[in-house]
């Protein structure tokens, strides 16, 4: 679905940066601070806090109590094909003025409420505010700029919460899971059995629409998008707490469902820029998830997909300041994931033999796409945020170098664009904010790393997050790919794109 054109106003465009890069850290600050110049700075009180007092300002709502381990029968209120089960005015997907100045700022706001509100999560009248407490806690501690789905998560949470029985059985296991696992970082799998639960049931949905012959020809738009909804909060939390291999397996299993519930024809490939407009957040997310994960672990994507602008969705909706896309997720340019898919299909037709002309426009692609920020985040955060996009901006160098151009690790381009990387990486103070939301691209940037010290670093600003030191989750699994390469033996010579692969291989197992 394409964002309307009325009330689309595009943020300041900021300068392009350089094939490769010419700023520094302390260039990017500079750049940060004179985009919040002449800006009245914020004083944030704890009643200020503008995300959750938007996700709670809630509605009378009843609902029946159920056993949390057993699904309810499946009642639901259909959604139209097309429609997606997120249906909010994209003009009214904002906050109010009182915005976070940085995230130590949204911790704080996130702690005042959560001691406000110690709901009984079994009183029938504290279901809903508890629901949409957990999503709020979720996104505030998970989410690259959780403050741009404020409007859709609270309107998702409520139109889910009224549309069947199921529906709301798996809102309150997702609360469930969410709340605990946004509350602290230092929890297991051990700790989260209602998202067993849930994982349990999804994939059942899943093995059930797909099983047979009959199952597969009703399988209608309609119904599998009503399958599909809840396959983000699946596959977002499954990244943070399982191994790389069940991602992988969860993702096939969910391919079918995704691909029928994709709005066009089933004949020709998902158009990419249309479904990052989509409203649709599960569509949008496993579109997203399948490109990266390609690329992270040198696998086919699930599908192909048509990347091609047209005049209905131009490149210039990529860089719509609130528009619906991924970025606020994971930190990844959507502009840029576009490109990532471009690249995967090619190196999957034409392996690292991409024809010259096409790597140019590639350079191009990726050269020209622009950081898109929120214009009243203040200076910390808006670094915090340019640090990430243009580290991911010279990983995708390192990979058209090395993945579609046959370069070695040693080649200059692909050490121009490492060197680059690492300058950004070590001039961002280590945290949580920006390290957690540059686990993917490190995986590029540690492909092309030599220096025992540079290596050593890597692994210890992977390790101090929980998704990577914790044993059994697929951070732990890339930090061990990256293990694999970094000890193969130097008389293999310079590291290649397909190691990765081996080292997926060796680790994973597919």
């Amino acid at each position: 679905m394409v964002l309307k054109e009325k009330g689309e106003q595009p943020p300041r465009r900021l300068t392009p940066f350089k094939m490769c890069g010419t700023h520094g850290p302390s260039d990017i600050r500079k750049l940060a601070e004179s985009e919040s110049h002449n800006r009245k700075s914020h004083s944030m009180t704890p009643g200020q806090a503008s995300l959750f007092g938007a996700l709670l300002s809630l509605e009378n709502t009843s609902d029946n109590n159920h056993n949390s381990s057993i699904p309810p029968s499946h009642t639901t209120t259909k959604i139209k094909p097309g429609q997606s089960p997120i249906e909010s005015n994209p003009e009214n997907n904002t906050t109010d003025g009182n915005i976070p100045e940085d995230p130590k700022v949204s911790e704080d706001a996130n702690n005042n409420i959560t001691r406000a509100l110690s709901l009984d999560r079994n009183v029938e009248s504290n279901i809903l505010p508890f629901i949409l407490n957990a999503y709020a806690l979720w996104a505030t501690q998970m989410m690259f700029d959780p403050l741009r789905v404020v409007q859709i998560g609270r309107t998702y949470v409520f139109r889910q919460y009224a549309t069947s029985d199921l529906a709301r059985w798996k809102l309150k296991l997702v609360s469930d899971f969410t709340w605990t696992a946004g509350g602290s970082t230092a929890h297991d799998l051990d700790d989260l059995p209602s998202f067993t639960i849930f994982q349990t049931h999804m994939c059942q949905q899943f093995i059930a629409a797909t099983s047979t012959e009959h199952s597969r020809e009703i399988l209608d738009q309609t119904t599998a998008t009503d399958i599909f909804v809840f396959a983000h909060e699946l596959f977002s939390m499954a990244f943070k707490y399982l191994p790389l291999s069940n991602i992988l397996s969860l993702m096939r299993l969910g391919a079918p469902i995704f691909r029928r519930a994709c709005p066009g024809s089933r004949e020709e490939f998902v158009h990419l820029p249309s479904l990052l407009l989509q409203r649709n957040l599960s569509l949008r997310y496993f579109a997203a998830f399948d490109i990266l994960m390609s690329v992270i672990t040198n696998r086919p994507m699930f599908f192909r997909y048509n990347v091609a602008f047209t005049q209905e969705v131009p490149e210039s909706k990529m860089y719509i300041q609130d528009y619906l896309g991924m970025q606020w997720f994971y930190g990844v340019p959507d502009r840029l994931v576009v490109t990532l898919a471009r690249m995967n299909a090619l190196r999957e037709d034409y392996g690292d033999c991409v024809d010259a002309t096409i790597i140019q426009e590639l350079e191009s692609e990726i050269a020209n796409f622009q950081p898109v920020l929120r214009l009243l985040d203040e200076p910390t955060l808006m670094v915090c945020k340019l640090v990430v996009q243009e580290c991911w901006r010279q990983a995708a160098y390192i990979y058209l170098y090395m993945g579609l151009c046959g370069a070695n690790s040693l080649d200059p381009r692909v050490r121009l664009a490492q060197a680059r990387f690492m300058e950004l990486f070590q001039g961002a103070k280590p945290g949580r904010n920006p390290d957690v939301f540059l686990i993917l691209p490190m995986i590029m940037l540690g492909v092309a790393t030599h220096s025992t010290e540079e290596q050593d670093m890597i692994h210890r600003r992977m390790m101090n997050q929980p998704e990577c030191s914790r044993q059994g989750t697929s951070g732990n699994d890339l930090l061990k790919i990256l293990n694999e390469i970094w000890t193969r033996p130097k008389r293999l010579g310079p590291v290649v794109w397909y190691d990765l692969r081996l080292a997926c291989l060796r680790v994973v197992g597919m």
